[in-house]
């Protein structure tokens, strides 16, 4: 398979999703075409994996969910730029394989690397649009927004 990508990676009904709404691809079909117009525009892209948490459903064993964690480098658009990313994943066995049913992409940063250093101290980490944007996390964790009351109110 030199050269060419396997699709069986994904379920057919499988979605790929960025929570901000910038990506989205529906099955098999869409999630290529979503990838195919995201590689458009990276003229280069490495990403680094850290952690990999799996769980699987006790209630069903052919099912399982999974958290990555990485971060990454490219050059999009004439911009090079640094970003961590959390991947919140679904996934399913099928005829023995297993497989992405869903993936959904968050950002804790998305930056140019001239502004790495201001933006990790902004709530707006999220410049690789042309504009700034909220990250994805932590704000939008619970256990991010319990420690952040408790040390408020301390």
């Amino acid at each position: 398979m030199s050269g060419r990508y396997s699709l069986d990676v994904f379920t057919e009904d499988a979605e790929v999703v960025s929570q901000d709404g910038m990506m989205k691809g529906i099955g098999r079909d869409g999630v290529m075409e979503m990838y195919r117009g995201r590689f458009e525009v990276l003229d280069i892209s490495v990403h680094w994996t850290h952690d990999n948490i799996i769980t699987f459903d006790d209630s069903d064993r052919n099912r399982a969910t999974g958290e990555c964690f990485c971060h990454a480098e490219s050059h999009r658009n004439g911009q090079t730029l640094v970003g961590s990313v959390r991947y919140d994943d679904e996934y399913r066995r099928e005829n023995g394989v297993w497989q992405f049913s869903k993936r959904t992409l968050k950002f804790l940063y998305y930056v140019p690397v001239e502004e790495y250093g201001e933006a990790l101290g902004s709530k707006k980490r999220k410049r690789a649009y042309g504009d700034q944007r909220v990250s994805d996390y932590p704000k939008t964790f619970e256990c991010y927004n319990n420690w952040a009351r408790h040390y408020e109110s301390a």
